[in-house]
């Protein structure tokens, strides 16, 4: 009764059994090159899809980036003042968004000044 009563397992089977077996087998060795295939192509399909979707959110993302930059270039249908208005407000959220990327740059510039550097290599 060695490995578990396989060999004696074995034994039962009859010319059948074996035959069955040998079609499954044969069967999955023909089929498996075609249904990796099959496969390939699906996933390949799903990947060209994936990728045309990025490709159009990109777009899609240029398109409203070009649109903000010509909105100043548009006529304004609006008075004078308000157009003045409108303009001010704009360079004072661009100033201020200028500022806040200088302080940020300050800070990290600060963190790695070559004196900090020095300090710690003493």
């Amino acid at each position: 009764m060695g490995m578990f009563g396989f060999p004696d397992h074995l034994a039962d089977y009859s010319a059948v059994h074996y035959l069955r077996l040998l079609v499954v087998v044969c069967a999955y060795l023909i089929l498996r090159p075609y249904l990796l295939k099959f496969g390939e192509k699906i996933q390949k399909a799903q990947l060209d899809k994936q990728k045309a979707e990025r490709d159009r959110e990109a777009a899609a993302a240029m398109m409203e980036k070009e649109q903000v930059a010509e909105e100043p270039k548009q006529n304004w249908k609006w008075g004078q003042k308000a157009k003045n208005k409108a303009l001010r407000q704009r360079k004072v959220a661009n100033k201020e968004i200028s500022e806040a990327e200088a302080r940020k740059q300050a800070a990290l510039d600060q963190l790695d000044s070559d004196e900090d550097v020095a300090d710690l290599l003493e």
